[in-house]
C-alpha cells in the first residue's frame, strides 16, 4: 500500500482505485490492514486525513474514498467542490444512519458499521468502486435509492454476496475472475450463481444480465 500527499497524482490503467483515508482511529486501521490484501484488479493508497485530496484526481477512474464519519465530516467541503469524481464508503463505529440524514447520500455510496469482517468490506469496496449502493437494509428510508438487499420476484432475498456476484456476471466476467476478485474458491461462485438462478427463475447468462439491470445492480449505460 502506498501513501499519498495532497500532492500525488495517480496513474493507473485497469485498476480501481481505492483511498484509504487514515485518521489514527482503531477502526479504520484496521480497514487499512484488511485493505491491503484486497487482491488484484485494485491499487490502495493510504492517504493521510488531513492532506487535501489534490487539484487532479486518478487518470481515466473515479476513486472510492474509504473514510471514517469523521473524515467524512472535515473532508465534505472539499470533496465536494473536486472537479473529478470520488465515491465515498463510510465506515462507522455505529449502525446510527445520521451521517446520512445530514449529509444525504450524493457522494456516499455505501456504509459499513465497526462489526464488519473482512469479506465483508471486500464486497462494499467492490460493490461501491463498480457503481453501485452498499447500505443495510435497516437504512433504505435515507436513501435516494438503492441499498445493500435486492428484493428479486417471489420474496427471496439476495444476500449481500449473491448480489456482488450478480453485479460481476452483468460486468462480463467469469467465474474464475470473479473467485479471484472476492477472494473465493471457483467452486463457491459456482454455487453462487446456482443459487441466484434458483432464487430469479433465470437460466443463461443474457438472463442472469437483464435481471442485475431490473434490480439496479449495474449502472443504466451497461
Amino acid at each position: 500500500m502506498n501513501d499519498l500527499t495532497g500532492e500525488s497524482t495517480l496513474s493507473v490503467v485497469d485498476d480501481a482505485v481505492v483511498l484509504a483515508v487514515d485518521d489514527g482511529s482503531v477502526v479504520i486501521r484496521g480497514v487499512i490492514d484488511s485493505l491491503g490484501e484486497l487482491g488484484r484488479g485494485y491499487r490502495v493508497h493510504r492517504l493521510p486525513c488531513d492532506s487535501a485530496f489534490g487539484e487532479r484526481g486518478p487518470s481515466g477512474v473515479e476513486p472510492t474514498a474509504v473514510m471514517s464519519e469523521r473524515s467524512y465530516r472535515v473532508s465534505m467541503a472539499r470533496l465536494t467542490t473536486l472537479d473529478w469524481p470520488v465515491k465515498v464508503l463510510l465506515v462507522c463505529d455505529g449502525t446510527d444512519p445520521t451521517p446520512l440524514r445530514t449529509y444525504g447520500t450524493g457522494l456516499v455510496r455505501g456504509y459499513l458499521t465497526g462489526s464488519f469482517d473482512t469479506s465483508l468490506l471486500f464486497a462494499a469496496v467492490q460493490t461501491v468502486s463498480t457503481g453501485g449502493l452498499f447500505f443495510p437494509a435497516e437504512f433504505g428510508p435515507y436513501l435516494s435509492g438503492g441499498s445493500q438487499r435486492v428484493e428479486p420476484p417471489g420474496n427471496s432475498v439476495l444476500t449481500e454476496r449473491e448480489a456482488v456476484v450478480l453485479r460481476h456476471v452483468a460486468a462480463g466476467l467469469t467465474h474464475k475472475q470473479i473467485a479471484t476478485r472476492l477472494a473465493l474458491a471457483k467452486s463457491t461462485v459456482d454455487t453462487y450463481v446456482h443459487r441466484i438462478r434458483h432464487k430469479l427463475q433465470v437460466g443463461n447468462k443474457a438472463e442472469l444480465t437483464r435481471a442485475a439491470a431490473h434490480f439496479g445492480l449495474v449502472p443504466p449505460d451497461w
